[in-house]
């Protein structure tokens, strides 16, 4: 038996990894078999599974979402669980927005901030932020959807959780094209898809192609808001997506209005109705009511489209969104007004004005504006702060270069100053070498001269046997003496030799 049980729960450990998949794959084979294992469970096991597939569960069927989520949250109190509380129950404020039951939606929501800020737990804050800023977008509370989004996106860009950054930048799109603001929205959606880039799952490509085409329909962009709602829903239906389906039915609808195929847009509509109430997801269930209420006005069903018209401002009442019920009564004022009906017609203006007074009241307006400057502010701040890093970086790139700089002017200073140094030499030697030159030249001369004289007294000369005078050049007799003296730089000084002098003297002189 320990093997078997070994094995069972190495069985169910894979089970529970791998149903991290896709939101949009909710009803597949994977979570499939982990309802099926929900009786053998036990314990810690037992809260896993209900764990994960509450939360798999809650975009694409929220009933069964918040069961899976309430079971997961008892056995949490049995166990002594604590740390995943905040999310369990962020999965029920999420899951109850998309049914349309608002007041639970913002009651949990603001226990799992309460829950996630004892904890401390920045992720999990961020998580009901956004849950909160998803529910007050329904309820067409603007400002106070922006504010929670954007508290919720600066929490995960800080903690680097980038793919829940992503969501909300999506869901900031979606706001701002609740509030009419289409360029804006479309500005949010293609970041979303830019980070998300090569990874986009399939639940981010659908909810891009239904939010840009939604955006694009605002715009008066009709064939482009088809094209993309049909990429949609075919995506949403080959993967079984029903909420997504529902969402596509809707907007094609809406097209469809605008393109006067008012037929088709019915049929399309109760499509999209049928899917909300199959999820029971009555915010979207109220949407389709309000544009079935146009299209089959438009299709001269005017029984049929107060039928429509009058549900969907009951059910939005029951619901308290505020928003969809404004339109509900503007519809209505329309209709009655068309048909001539004037005493009915500004019975339901009065209540259109209401609900409208009751979502854009004045101070509503400037808190919008204010969000509006906060959030701009922010991504300056981000873009500014992208900007200093880049600046740092440069900085860093261009002291480095400095660095080389001053490396390569330190080399060329020291081959320089070995130039110098060199030339220096090459100078000394060149002066060294001149002195030697005019000292050879001086020696040369000398020798030259030495060598003229030397040539002056060698020769013939002509000299006279008895008196021993010398002919000159020019032919007269001089003295030896004199022709010695002309032709050298000798002198004389004269004396008398011992033979000569016993010769003509007869005896030696004396010393003394």
């Amino acid at each position: 038996m320990q093997p078997m049980k070994f094995i069972r729960r190495h069985i169910i450990a894979l089970l529970l990894a791998a149903a991290v998949t896709a939101p949009g794959q909710g009803g597949s084979t994977d979570l499939d078999s982990i309802r099926r294992l929900l009786p053998s469970l036990t314990g810690e096991e037992l809260f896993k599974a209900h764990y994960v597939l509450s939360e798999k569960l809650e975009a694409v069927r929220p009933l069964d979402a918040i069961h899976h989520a309430n079971e997961a949250l008892t056995i949490a109190r049995q166990l002594g669980i604590r740390d995943t509380v905040p999310t369990i129950v962020a999965t029920i404020s999420f899951a109850s927005a998309q049914l349309g039951d608002f007041t639970e939606a913002l009651s949990n929501g603001y226990l799992s901030l309460e829950l996630a800020t004892e904890l401390g737990n920045k992720r999990y804050i961020a998580s009901a932020h956004s849950t909160l800023g998803i529910t007050y977008g329904y309820l067409g509370q603007y400002s106070k959807a922006l504010e929670h989004h954007q508290e919720a996106f600066r929490i995960r860009e800080e903690i680097g959780w980038y793919y829940g950054a992503t969501r909300t930048l999506n869901n900031i799109g979606i706001v701002y094209h609740n509030m009419g603001l289409y360029d804006k929205a479309i500005e949010y959606y293609n970041e979303v898809l830019k980070r998300r880039g090569s990874e986009s799952d399939t639940l981010t490509l659908i909810r891009f192609h239904q939010n840009v085409g939604f955006a694009e329909l605002r715009r008066g962009n009709l064939d482009t808001a088809i094209t993309l709602q049909r990429i949609a829903l075919e995506m949403s239906e080959r993967t079984g997506f029903t909420n997504g389906m529902a969402y596509s039915y809707l907007n094609l609808g809406l097209i469809e209005i605008e393109q006067k195929k008012f037929r088709k847009a019915v049929e399309d509509l109760r499509r999209s109705l049928a899917y909300y109430e199959e999820l029971g997801q009555k915010h979207g269930a109220v949407q389709a009511l309000n544009a079935l209420g146009i299209a089959a006005h438009g299709a001269d069903d005017d029984a049929g489209a107060i039928r429509w018209l009058e549900k969907a401002a009951a059910l939005a009442t029951s619901i308290g969104a505020t928003d969809e019920v404004k339109k509900a009564y503007e519809s209505l004022t329309r209709l009655y007004d068309d048909r001539g009906e004037t005493g009915t017609a500004y019975r339901y203006f009065r209540k259109y004005s209401a609900a409208k007074d009751s979502v854009f009241n004045s101070r509503e307006s400037n808190r919008i504006t204010e969000l509006l400057i906060r959030i701009e502010r922010h991504k300056k701040e981000k873009e500014l702060e992208l900007l200093r890093a880049e600046t740092e970086h440069a900085l860093q790139e261009q002291e480095l270069r400095g660095y080389a700089l001053i490396g390569g002017l330190a080399l060329l200073s020291g081959i320089v100053v070995l130039l110098v140094l060199y030339i220096r030499r090459i100078r000394e030697g060149r002066r060294i070498a001149e002195a030697r030159k005019e000292e050879v030249e001086g020696l040369n001369r000398q020798l030259q001269e030495k060598m003229q004289e030397l040539k002056t007294l060698s020769g013939l000369l002509p000299i006279c046997s008895h008196c021993k005078k010398i002919r000159n050049d020019e032919g007269y007799w001089q003295n030896l003496e004199g022709y010695i003296s002309d032709h050298s730089h000798a002198t004389f000084s004269h004396g008398i030799c011992p033979d000569c002098r016993r010769e003509h003297f007869g005896r030696t002189l004396g010393q003394r």
